[in-house]
């Protein structure tokens, strides 16, 4: 009796044993030829559960080949197991394709997919933003921002209701085309109170690169339930490059507020304490007292008393110190 055929530890794995030469070119995909390919897998299930399966299985795969969960590989192996050997490799096929869409533009292609299978209004009730209409809003409020990195090593941005990433994505197309890398210029925190929408957003910021922390929870009550965070943050070490940019702003703050340095922006707001006022420019003359007189008691033979001199404090004069009064004069 011939062994099972082992379940794959990544689609990853499986777009790599698909036997397709990666030097064949193929033709752009488009999101049709990704419904039209979707619509074959598991046709036992429900488009949305087929949908989720996809969607949580390659948010698993992008995470677990840099920082390996072992709660999510669990969970990954409970999905794929449940699709027979066709279907897991068509879910492969399904993945390449979307890696291929995906590459030609970071457009929120899973998004617009999500709403043409009708899973947004007949299930939920979401309603992603076109992704015109996103790009347009990136165009009008990012450009400043952006002139930000002129004097800073990164910006961050954050969507406390992210969808699949539809308003975080132009941001990263306006970075590239400014000639950024968005890999070490920008961080990203997203959340979405909906774990497939959460994971599609982290998906295809991940797979343009994008150093984030995607967050599954309610931005208004604060709830968080599963932080993901994208291959690039780990592999940039952006943890490590918060921290060391947060010491570097708080010693500039300190050494703007002992007047030592100016502000790093001509855009940034400074406060600027008043000068002391001038006093004391000229020395205060010392008021010289004339020595007490001296009645004539004493021996003919005592020589006369003389009194020191006093030091007139001037210009040129030399400062002494006076125990008595505890300060130099």
């Amino acid at each position: 009796m011939a062994s099972a055929t082992p379940y794959p530890q990544s689609l990853s794995t499986l777009v790599l044993d698909s036997g397709v030469s990666m030097a064949t070119p193929l033709p752009t995909p488009t999101p049709q030829d990704f419904i039209d390919l979707f619509k074959t897998i598991g046709r036992n299930k429900h488009r949305y559960t087929v949908f989720s399966d996809f969607v949580t299985i390659a948010a698993i795969t992008l995470h677990n080949a840099i920082r390996k969960d072992m709660v999510l590989e669990e969970e990954y192996l409970s999905l794929i197991k449940s699709y027979d050997e066709p279907d897991r490799y068509a879910l492969k096929s399904l993945f390449q394709l979307f890696i291929d869409l995906m590459n030609t533009a970071p457009v929120d292609h899973l998004g617009g997919i999500y709403m043409s299978l009708g899973f947004g209004e007949e299930l939920k009730g979401q309603f992603f933003t076109p992704f015109e209409l996103s790009r347009l809003m990136a165009e009008m409020t990012l450009a400043e921002l952006i002139e930000k990195l002129k004097t800073q090593p990164y910006i961050t941005m954050s969507d406390p209701a992210c969808g699949a990433g539809g308003t975080l994505l132009p941001a990263v197309s306006m970075l590239i085309s400014k000639g950024y890398n968005p890999a070490t210029t920008l961080w990203v925190q997203a959340v979405d109170i909906d774990r497939v929408s959460a994971l599609m957003c982290y998906i295809q910021l991940s797979l343009w690169n994008v150093p984030a922390q995607v967050v599954v929870g309610n931005s208004l009550t604060l709830e968080v339930r599963e932080t993901w965070h994208t291959p690039a943050h780990y592999l940039y070490d952006w943890e490590g490059r918060k921290k060391t940019y947060a010491m570097i702003e708080k010693f500039r703050g300190f050494m703007q507020k002992i007047g030592h340095v100016s502000s790093p922006s001509d855009d940034d707001q400074v406060v600027v304490e008043p000068p002391l006022p001038e006093i004391l420019l000229e020395p205060v003359p010392t008021m010289v007292t004339e020595p007490p007189t001296v009645e004539a008691t004493l021996p003919a033979s005592t020589p006369p008393i003389e009194s020191e001199p006093v030091a007139v404090v001037g210009k040129k004069s030399r400062k002494k110190s006076d125990p008595q009064l505890g300060f130099a004069f």
